[in-house]
């Protein structure tokens, strides 16, 4: 064992931090991992071996801390010092036969009793973690696509919101903006100034330039009510009297249609 390996035991309780990730806690802390040189597996003894556990803890560590694309590279890591180490089968996470496998690895792994001596135990153990990281790396890709085309779709979404606004600039629109761009900047994303796209498309001095203009200024528009209600008495005297004129022709129609009933069939007689 090396002085580097010394430190690190110094530094950090490799078995606590193994054991708080069998029972699902997060490791406590980033642990610093030398490259090994190539070594055969007979040279290592049961301590030495831990320490191949370490970018698995890493792994771990940078998941809870959402830093998705780091705990991807060190999962990858443990991998390959594992595949290098023992000559560790790969495993294909699309084929149902090595599925079927990992799945019985991880069945028949036991941690209720530990012997950290064991240098078998802590060989399933490696194993037990090399499927979990297999899994794992599997799982987190999935959601870094996921949360790409999510953001793209916001994206769209937002451009499409500003493409709509510039056509009809109202309060609201103007509102909606403002809560798109609070809500960007809320969640510290740097990729885009929402504020500067904001004051580019939209000019508060020109918010209301595409609104339809009035016809009268407010002097005016009291001037023509007031005219309107003065003329008011003289047009309802006129719908009156037009309405009596109705009347009129109305009556003289029955009176020449009663005359003309009247008459019988008397229609030739001179």
């Amino acid at each position: 064992m090396n002085p580097i390996q010394e430190n690190i035991k110094e530094s950090v309780n490799i078995k606590e931090e193994i054991i708080s990730v069998l029972n699902n806690k997060p490791p406590s802390k980033y642990i610093f991992f030398f490259q090994y040189d190539k070594y055969k597996l007979n040279d290592l003894d049961s301590r030495d071996l831990l320490d191949f556990s370490i970018p698995f803890l890493n792994g771990k560590y940078l998941e809870t801390q959402n830093r998705k694309q780091e705990s991807i590279e060190e999962y990858e890591n443990y991998m390959f010092y594992i595949e290098d180490l023992k000559d560790q089968e790969k495993y294909n996470i699309k084929s149902r036969n090595d599925k079927i496998k990992m799945y019985k690895i991880k069945k028949s792994f036991r941690f209720d009793f530990i012997d950290w001596d064991d240098k078998e135990w802590i060989l399933s153990l490696l194993e037990y973690l090399y499927v979990v990281s297999i899994e794992t790396v599997n799982y987190l890709k999935l959601e870094i696509i996921f949360q790409e085309m999510r953001q793209k779709e916001e994206q769209e979404d937002f451009h499409r919101k500003i493409n709509n606004s510039k056509k009809t600039l109202t309060y609201k629109n103007i509102e909606r903006i403002d809560k798109i761009d609070e809500t960007h900047n809320s969640t510290g994303d740097k990729t885009h100034n929402y504020k500067n796209i904001e004051r580019n498309i939209i000019n508060r001095k020109d918010m209301l330039k595409n609104r339809i203009q009035p016809k009268y200024t407010l002097d005016q528009f009291a001037e023509k009510l007031l005219k309107n209600i003065n003329e008011r008495p003289e047009i309802e005297k006129k719908e009156e009297e037009r309405e009596k004129d109705l009347e009129e022709l109305r009556r003289q129609d029955e009176i020449n249609d009663e005359r003309h009933n009247t008459r019988g069939n008397t229609e030739n007689i001179g």
